[in-house]
């Protein structure tokens, strides 16, 4: 009896190991311990392959018997107001709140334990901003796993300037005791992003390993059928160097939707106009030969590049323009060829389309690509129109969405897709705890996470 490992290393295999990983985690079992008759499978077609993957994990196509159950509850003593939770895997969890008395807002660090209501809290930096007008617009976060560290990054506009601050947090669990040398959070470094003087409004900030983007919008009084152009703050720490693109600026692209989403080497980014709209792929390493040293003192100035032909590759659709909604991958996509599942969904009909982009692999240049980018929709499906939607997460595989559905009365609907893959047409939508809904309002509900490789979802 062989197993998973021993497969040819070829689409076919990689796509069923995107699968097994997936449907694994939600067992909570080792993709290694596969058993697979291979002999029942010797043409090693997609659909041989898959029958016998399915007959091994003993699980239907569509996961129809899997069963979603509230395992745990924590109470969070984080202060007068709280404006941020952000979930990392092995349960650390990271708030912002604010002191109604001093004005002052801090962030924490918390380990949830196996048991319910065990909550430890590793580390508080305070303070770190006062005044509500200072509170972070956008805070990210990821792990250092080899150097055994958190990097939370919060990005804040001031109305006329704005600013990184980076924050660290040792994994270690010899950090996280009253009696260590060091404190286990602390605030590391910060760096201007935004010149002074200009009126800006923050958009996303992302992290992939030592790389974090940043993008904002100049507010800057134009005529009301201008479009909006943003920026794009590249940054990479290790490096110590930076980089900013003005995106847009060449082509009138830019509309009311601007996403972006930073991949291994490489900064996806979707612009809307009214018709459609344009993919644009960057090569970060193309990007950062030509960056300035970043510093504690250094502040990057936007600088708009005309010659956009060698950095980056473009795809029009019309799933881009300004009548979609564009939903890409919370998590980090690792995979190589670089492959983003991505959701269009019809505001005004509900209807939602799947579909994959494609990364050429290499550097991204005119004389060094393999190809432009590719869109391939995998699958259509329904959404409900009426209800306004909110929390959106697709998960890495494209397996799997969640999102929020708003009632009128102010309470949610945690709604579940699952995805066709090779040799399967339909999707499976399904509401999760319908009969056991969550007792929380939309008003008060201030993140879902979807853990795609565990099976765990978190309000």
């Amino acid at each position: 009896m062989a197993k998973f490992a021993d497969l040819p290393d070829d689409a076919t295999c990689r796509e069923l190991y995107a699968l097994a990983s997936t449907a694994y985690g939600w067992k909570r079992l080792n993709i290694d311990d596969i058993p697979l008759n291979l002999d029942n499978c010797r043409e090693a077609s997609p659909t041989a392959l898959r029958r016998e993957l399915l007959q091994a994990l003993r699980i239907d196509a569509n996961w129809k018997s899997e069963s979603t159950r509230v395992k745990k509850r924590v109470q969070f003593n984080h202060g007068d107001f709280i404006y941020f939770v952000h979930l990392l895997h092995d349960d650390i969890v990271f708030t912002l709140s604010r002191n109604g008395l001093t004005d002052i807002a801090y962030l924490s660090a918390w380990k949830v334990g196996p048991n319910k209501n065990s909550l430890r809290r590793l580390g508080k930096v305070e303070p770190v901003f006062r005044g509500i007008s200072l509170l972070p617009s956008k805070i990210s976060a990821t792990v250092h796993t080899k150097e055994e560290k958190a990097l939370i990054v919060a990005l804040t506009e001031t109305g006329t300037n704005g600013y990184l601050q980076f924050f660290t947090l040792s994994l270690r669990p010899e950090d996280w005791g009253t009696n260590a040398p060091y404190p286990a959070l602390f605030l590391e470094d910060s760096i201007d992003v935004i010149p002074n003087g200009s009126r800006a409004r923050v958009h996303d900030i992302q992290i992939y390993d030592s790389i974090i983007i940043a993008s904002y919008t100049e507010l800057s009084q134009p005529p009301a059928n201008d479009p909006l152009y943003y920026d794009l703050i590249v940054l990479d720490i290790e490096q110590q160097h930076a980089r900013s693109i003005n995106v847009g600026s060449n082509e009138d692209t830019v509309g009311d939707k601007f996403v972006f989403k930073l991949l291994p080497d490489a900064v996806l980014t979707i612009t809307s106009r009214s018709e459609d709209g344009v993919a644009s792929v960057y090569d970060l390493k193309i990007l950062l030969e030509s960056s300035s040293p970043a510093n504690t003192t250094f502040s990057v100035q936007p600088e708009t590049i005309h010659d956009t032909g060698s950095l980056r590759t473009q795809y029009r659709s019309k799933f881009f323009s300004a009548q979609y909604s564009i939903y890409l991958p919370l998590e980090s996509i690792s995979q190589t060829p670089i492959d983003v599942p991505s959701i269009a969904v019809n505001k005004e009909t509900g209807e939602a389309c799947l579909f994959r982009l494609e990364i050429p692999k290499g550097r991204i240049s005119e004389d060094e690509r393999e190809g432009p980018i590719l869109i391939e929709p995998q699958t259509y499906f329904q959404m409900r129109p009426g209800p306004k939607l909110d929390f959106v997460n697709l998960g890495p595989t494209g397996h799997r969405m969640i999102w929020m559905e708003i009632l009128p009365s102010d309470g949610v609907r945690i709604m579940n897709a699952v995805f066709p893959t090779s040799g399967e047409k339909d999707t499976v939508i399904s509401e999760l705890l319908p009969q056991n809904r969550p007792p929380v309002k939309y008003s008060d509900c201030l993140a879902l996470w979807l853990d795609e490789r565990r099976g765990r979802i978190t309000v």
